[in-house]
């Protein structure tokens, strides 16, 4: 117990010898998640999902302004000086302001690039999304599992606490043996720590399932 609380200090930041207070009992809650709802909040909220589509949005202003670039014309301005050309012997000034059509195949190496970039953005978009909906889907699955196996387990302890109490009953009666009744209290004991150690993995996996969402999951209801 005080090597997990150094730990713990130590993850927070404290010093490690804090006394820590004692933990609140971990919880046994219902599995009620929608696999699709949690996809949509995951394609909604994960960081590399909004940095993308920042990234899109940018790609797709350098290829609107590179496909302007094809037909709008280019200012082009001169001046010009010239020392004793005139016919006083005075210096000449000049100065020119024009516009340059662009050719048809001017600027097609930049708009091609810039849809290149935009085309191969958009396909890493997709991978993005497809790699989400799996973390969501793998995360999904594994808590489910937990969950099924919680109840499982429930059942268990519930079934060796009667098999205690029979044998208890039985042992008072001088029916059975000391060696029933402590086989019948053995067997309580292990399925309440296979159901502890149970829960403990369902409370990681829905913590990896509300990464995966990038979703507090105590919130699902709220956004319903």
């Amino acid at each position: 117990m005080e090597s997990v609380q150094a730990n713990l200090n130590r993850l927070m930041g404290q010093e490690i010898r804090k006394t820590l207070p004692l933990p609140e009992h971990l919880a046994e809650e219902p599995f009620a998640f929608n696999e699709d709802q949690l996809m949509q909040e995951a394609l909604k909220n994960r960081p590399e999902r909004r940095q993308i589509s920042s990234l899109l949005k940018a790609r797709e202003a350098d290829f609107t302004l590179a496909r302007r670039l094809v037909w709008t014309p280019e200012l082009k301005t001169q001046v010009t000086y010239q020392k004793g050309e005139r016919g006083d012997g005075r210096d000449s000034w000049g100065a020119g302001l024009g516009l340059v059509l662009p050719l048809w195949n001017q600027y097609q190496g930049e708009r091609q690039s810039a849809m290149a970039k935009l085309e191969s953005l958009k396909i890493e978009s997709m991978d993005i999304d497809q790699q989400i909906a799996l973390d969501v889907h793998k995360a999904y699955i594994e808590a489910k599992l937990d969950a099924d196996q919680l109840q499982l387990w429930r059942k268990t302890i519930d079934q060796a606490t009667e098999a205690a109490r029979i044998a208890e009953q039985r042992y008072l009666e001088g029916d059975v043996d000391l060696l029933v009744f402590f086989q019948a209290r053995r067997e309580l004991v292990n399925s309440t720590e296979e159901y502890l150690n149970n829960l403990r993995e369902y409370q990681f996996a829905k913590a990896e399932l509300e990464r995966a969402a990038a979703l507090d999951l105590s919130r699902i209801e709220e956004i319903k």
